[in-house]
């Protein structure tokens, strides 16, 4: 697989553009099924515990909605899709290849069978209880067995996106406030116990327009508390066929076309593979996520490279720890410093005014103070004016302070 540009292409324009609705994502393939978004819409996820952290169980939901529309097969408005992915194999290795085959490496063997227990968690947690509660939907002819979840999960796990994308969180809001009105229609749709009706046969585009029109308020109210838009994961069918290579094109979201967009970074000739950067792990990390590795991706470092990194961190930290007792050192030093001043201003006669710690000064000492101020050019200031003037805080002035010093 991979894409190639069918013409020359300069930088910041857009190679895919995918509308909203066709992206495939919790809201468009799970709240908006007649099926799906019965037993796993936002009141049934509320309920098995799964909206607590949505964010972790999204992936796997979307594993979950991919297996249900393989299942459909042709009756699926993504049966093309899903056909593709099906000539893919899994990226995910297998409990037999990881105890058979010795060329693979220690760290992908470890990271590997990591992401395979958290594949069986995700399955026991999902899947599991779905089983129970509906079987009639997810049991039959063992279409959603542990090996089929791990493959779609591979799928998923490849190829999806995560983008903070606010529409996707409208979306869901406008299609919960509809669902509650029809949701007689669902049930009496789910209790035909037929799971071969496409699920794009109830909801028609009218249906969604006349709804979205009259809980648009609502909806806008409901999402208006927050202005924190979170990522969520999605499949962007075409966009995903991109391999991975140079940092040649990013992901975005055009608010304003409501379209998922891949843009060019760099230049690309007609015929040229347009490719993606999938991600700047190291290659134990790619290998075992994606089944693969590339030259450009930077091996892992070692057991004694990390060790020795790690003990350059803890010598930069003591450093640091030293240069932090240091300085509280010194400001504990120029705290007292600070006091003693303070002490030694209160003790003088800074207002002019006598202190009780000296002794009565002379009038030829007064006489002398107000011929400097006279020449200082503050003729017939007095006592208040000089306290209002200097305050406790008396500036102290350069000598050259008329040319320009402090």
């Amino acid at each position: 697989r991979g894409l190639a540009a069918s013409k020359d292409i300069e930088i910041g324009e857009v190679v895919i553009s995918v509308p909203l609705e066709s992206l495939i994502s919790i809201p468009t393939s799970i709240d908006h099924d007649p099926v799906l978004g019965r037993v796993l819409g936002p009141q049934a996820r509320k309920e098995y515990g799964w909206e607590e952290n949505g964010s972790y169980y999204e992936v796997p939901l979307l594993v979950v909605a991919l297996l249900y529309h393989r299942h459909l097969g042709r009756h699926s408005p993504l049966d093309t899709y899903v056909e593709i992915l099906e000539n893919v194999s899994s990226p995910i290795l297998s409990r037999t290849r990881l105890n058979t085959d010795l060329s693979i490496s220690p760290g992908v063997r470890r990271i590997a069978r990591r992401i395979q227990r958290d594949v069986r968690d995700m399955y026991n947690t999902i899947i599991v209880p779905l089983k129970l509660a509906h079987p009639q939907i997810f049991d039959e002819d063992d279409k959603f067995s542990y090996e089929e979840f791990q493959w779609a999960f591979g799928m998923v796990n490849s190829r999806h996106w995560n983008l903070p994308i606010p529409d996707l969180k409208d979306h869901i809001t406008a299609i919960i406030e509809a669902k509650r009105q029809h949701v007689g229609e669902e049930e009496n749709h789910a209790s035909s116990g037929s799971i071969g009706l496409p699920p794009a046969s109830a909801p028609t585009d009218e249906w969604v327009e006349e709804q979205e029109a009259i809980e648009k308020e609502e909806a806008e109210a409901a999402v208006a508390d927050s202005e924190i838009v979170h990522g969520h994961p999605f499949l962007a069918p075409m966009a995903d066929l991109l391999n991975f290579g140079p940092p040649c094109t990013r992901g975005s979201y055009n608010q304003e076309a409501r379209t998922f967009d891949i843009v060019a970074t760099c230049r690309f000739s007609k015929g040229q593979e347009v490719t993606f950067w999938y991600s700047d792990e190291c290659e134990d990390v790619v290998i075992a996520n994606y089944g693969f590795t590339h030259p450009l991706v930077p091996r892992c470092p070692t057991v004694e490279q990390l060790q020795r990194t790690n003990d350059l961190y803890r010598t930069e930290l003591k450093e640091v720890e030293q240069e932090l007792d240091s300085l509280y050192t010194d400001l504990a030093d120029a705290d007292k410093e600070l006091e003693r001043l303070h002490t030694e201003i209160r003790k003088c006669d800074c207002n002019g005014e006598k202190s009780h710690n000296e002794p009565r000064k002379s009038a030829s000492r007064k006489e002398s103070s107000r011929k400097l101020r006279d020449a200082a050019g503050v003729r017939g200031a007095n006592e208040d004016e000089n306290h209002q003037r200097h305050g406790v805080r008396r500036q102290w002035h350069h000598p050259n302070a008329d040319v320009g010093g402090l």
